[in-house]
């Protein structure tokens, strides 16, 4: 499969860095082999993985082409999921996402769709989210059904990704 996406690190100070993967970024593969990490690396480890490359978040603000992106954040040890290819902004609380890119047909948007905290989820219940998303796919949803199983919290001080 051809799906990109981006594996990346926040920053203590909200800098982002990471690498481009081309092949296989969704959830069923790129998405089970982070999660399966995270929940067996600790800190560093986890770092190592996205630091195999050299890269930047450009290619992640690319909503028209970076289809999947897993940000492990490093300061609070969660591990961020974002799905591209939504025509309209992401806001929280009148803080919108700024994260899109312009191609022939208009504007597409990165969105963040879950934090992964795994003080509070398992490995399964992520899992889970990820299946609710591709059995959605099939019926033509496009909203957030990993939600369903994973609710996203957002903590007040929570810095958007640009």
């Amino acid at each position: 499969m051809g799906t990109r996406g981006f594996l990346g690190i926040r920053d203590n100070e909200k800098l982002i860095t990471g690498r481009f993967n081309k092949y296989d970024s969704c959830y069923s593969g790129l998405g089970v082999e982070i999660v399966s990490d995270y929940f067996n690396l600790r800190g560093e480890e986890i770092i190592s993985l996205a630091d195999r490359s050299e890269g930047d978040i450009s290619f992640l603000q690319d909503g028209a082409w970076c289809e999947y992106a897993y940000i492990y954040n490093r300061e609070n040890d969660t591990l961020e999921i974002y799905r591209c290819f939504f025509e309209t902004k992401q806001s929280f609380n009148d803080r919108e996402k700024i994260i899109y890119s312009l191609n022939k047909e208009g504007k597409y948007y990165s969105h963040l769709i879950i934090i992964i905290d795994r003080k509070k989820h398992t490995k399964e219940q992520v899992l889970k989210a990820f299946s609710e998303y591709d059995d959605s796919e099939e019926e033509g949803r496009r909203d957030y059904p990993e939600r369903d199983v994973i609710p996203l919290e957002l903590n007040d001080d929570y810095i958007l990704l640009v």
